[in-house]
């Protein structure tokens, strides 16, 4: 048996081949081939491989039926919604093969289909598509989904998913998009403790204080991070803390108070070793950014000689790649406090 055709990448080059060396198979095979298809792959065998296609035995179709059909939409629902791998063209075959048939799925398995395509879309960084997707998906859910109201919170957070990573690509609007990340993020953390689903509110409450960061919205922050701490010393694990000790350190930092920032930034630095995993959708604060935050506290202090050794931490403990902006600014702040040591040689080398 032969399986997996409808996932080759040049499969109409492949059945070309497959025409030409057709007497090949009756020489080596001396065995019955089975060739498993979907409907669009048993058209390109025949346009492509007539030959091939006409030395066989006729094609055998199976059906699946309505009832299994629309199971199967639901178990890829359920799949996407935990965030585990799907294969979207078999649901799309399945949807498509139930609209020919005039069967009507029910209202909360359309939504749950419209956050599928909308998950794809933004994957894909089709993000205006998976906007539409998903507000389709809240239309339809006009109350919670009965067995899983948290459901609405997700898409809910996802929206906000969305406006985050406009925002990273339409810098000259991205004030506007943090604002809209912000409001969605929001709506997606009160469905949560609305839900009494707290686990959930501690997985993303940090999501939501990223983008305050960006906003610089300072009070909010602080708020965010305190209740983020309580939340995360029963449903999170230390990374998220750090995250959250960041946050407090950098509201310090904004306020010129420089004794606890220092303190916060070290609090972060000691809690960022855990293994840990929040989010697929956006990365964490990271240790460049910690170790950064002490620094810009280590000069508020006039600890000037501390705050090199810890920017030089920068670009022997962290990787460019985990956070460009604040390495590159990390180097930036390093080469001017070489300068303005009067350490000119070691000021160019960093420039």
């Amino acid at each position: 048996m032969i399986l997996g055709l409808e996932n080759v990448k040049d499969l109409d080059n492949l059945l070309l081949a497959m025409n030409q060396v057709r007497d090949e198979f009756r020489k080596e095979f001396k065995f019955p081939l089975v060739i498993w298809v979907t409907d669009e792959v048993l058209k390109k065998l025949v346009r492509l491989a007539p030959d091939l296609y006409n030395w066989g035995a006729p094609p055998i179709s199976f059906f699946l039926t309505p009832e299994a059909l629309i199971e199967f939409l639901n178990r890829g629902v359920e799949a996407v919604f935990a965030e585990n791998q799907v294969a979207i063209p078999e649901l799309e075959l399945a949807l498509k093969y139930l609209q020919g048939r005039g069967e009507e799925l029910a209202a909360d398995l359309t939504a749950g289909l419209e956050f599928v395509w909308g998950r794809e879309d933004y994957i894909q960084d089709k993000l205006d598509n998976a906007i539409v997707h998903y507000q389709q998906c809240l239309s339809l859910w006009q109350s919670p989904p009965k067995d899983h109201p948290e459901r609405k919170g997700i898409v809910w957070i996802q929206l906000g998913f969305c406006y985050w990573r406009q925002a990273q690509l339409n810098r000259a609007e991205k004030r506007r998009y943090w604002q809209e990340a912000r409001d969605y993020f929001q709506q997606g953390l009160g469905v949560f403790e609305a839900a009494q689903r707290p686990d959930l509110v501690a997985r993303f409450i940090g999501e939501l204080g990223e983008v305050l960061r960006q906003l610089e919205a300072w009070d909010e922050l602080q708020e965010l991070a305190e209740n983020g701490l309580r939340l995360h010393q029963n449903y999170g694990i230390e990374r998220q803390q750090a995250r959250d000790y960041g946050f407090l350190a950098e509201v310090a930092l904004a306020r010129g108070n420089w004794q606890a920032a220092k303190r916060l930034a070290n609090q972060a630095l000691q809690c960022r070793d855990a293994p840990w995993r929040v989010s697929t959708n956006v990365p964490a604060q990271g240790h460049s950014l910690y170790l950064f935050l002490l620094a810009k506290a280590q000069q508020g202090l006039n600890q000037i000689q501390s705050a090199i050794e810890t920017l030089e931490r920068v670009r022997v403990e962290t990787h460019p790649q985990a956070n460009p902006q604040v390495y590159s600014d990390s180097l930036k702040e390093l080469q001017r406090l070489y300068f303005n040591q009067k350490d000119y040689l070691k000021a160019f080398a960093i420039k």
